[in-house]
């Protein structure tokens, strides 16, 4: 006999309330809790989340768990999945880019003709990181490139981590 398939539910919004205090800026934790967000160890992302942290480490560890024994087996990582809509109107109201840019296809021609933005496959994206307070003028810390590339491939959304123990 066949297995039933069973549809998955949705999951909620876990709100803002249970977010833990200072890991994102005030804007960026605005954002965060409109959807669906977890928090994991490092040593429990996903190998694409990995691979993206070791590139971003001095100096960078060879294998994947060396990553996760430098930033910490039990360092606590916040995940949320992002409408690619969203995170434009955020970028868009960063204190610069809404004072030099009336729009973000303005902005990202803008960026794209200054930085060499190389493609990034859309299968096994590496994450964004969301700015935590200490950055809170830009909303994205580390993934511009990827960002712009994920824009111009029309992916519809953007997965997105930030460190909760720092």
């Amino acid at each position: 006999m066949a297995k039933k398939q069973t549809k998955k539910k949705p999951r909620k919004p876990r709100g803002l309330k249970n977010l833990p205090p200072g890991a994102l800026s005030s804007r960026n934790a605005a954002m965060v809790a409109m959807f669906p967000w977890k928090l994991c160890m490092v040593k429990d992302l996903p190998k694409a989340h990995l691979e993206s942290l070791r590139a971003h480490m001095e100096p960078s560890p060879q294998t994947l768990q060396q990553t996760v024994n430098k930033a910490g087996k039990k360092t606590r990582i916040g995940i949320v999945k992002i409408p690619i809509e969203v995170l434009l109107t955020q970028v868009m109201n960063d204190p610069g880019r809404v004072r030099d840019f009336s729009t973000f296809d303005e902005y990202h021609w803008f960026y794209a003709s200054e930085e060499k933005v190389p493609k990034h496959s859309p299968r096994g994206r590496w994450p964004i990181v969301l700015s935590g307070p200490d950055w809170a003028r830009e909303t994205i810390i580390d993934g511009w490139h990827r960002f712009h590339s994920y824009y111009r491939c029309g992916v519809k959304s953007i997965c997105a981590i930030w460190y909760v123990d720092e």
